[in-house]
């Protein structure tokens, strides 16, 4: 599933991940972004 902002951004082309991670984050905006985002660790 892409996500809703892509039908409205011209010129991104998604691609299928090849690495996971697991991230926190203090919250998302109303926009659906990741406030204070932190990276932990790669995922298998």
């Amino acid at each position: 599933m892409l996500p809703p902002i892509a039908e409205r951004v011209i010129g991104v082309q998604w691609v299928k991940p090849e690495l996971r991670c697991e991230v926190a984050f203090q919250e998302r905006t109303k926009k659906g972004y990741f406030r204070a985002p932190v990276f932990k660790r790669l995922v298998e």
